[in-house]
């Protein structure tokens, strides 16, 4: 994910997702795993692990990621 506040590993974070063509915003707790301090650029790279998600939204996220795959 590309962010502009640096999150050390370990930070918890919850988030808010929005997926195209959905009414409610997807909420889950994701903990950082690495990242790549900002160089001369404001913004900087960190992955994530989600740690808290519905069953209902991760079904939501994986048919998102699905339908980029094979469109």
């Amino acid at each position: 994910m590309r962010v502009f506040s640096f999150f050390s590993v370990e930070s918890r974070l919850v988030l808010l997702l929005s997926l195209p063509h959905s009414l409610k915003p997807i909420r889950a707790i994701a903990r950082v795993v690495w990242t790549q301090e900002p160089g001369l650029a404001e913004a900087c790279d960190c992955g994530l692990q989600f740690i808290e998600v519905a069953p209902e939204d991760r079904e939501a996220i994986a048919q998102y990621i699905e339908q980029g795959i094979t469109a």
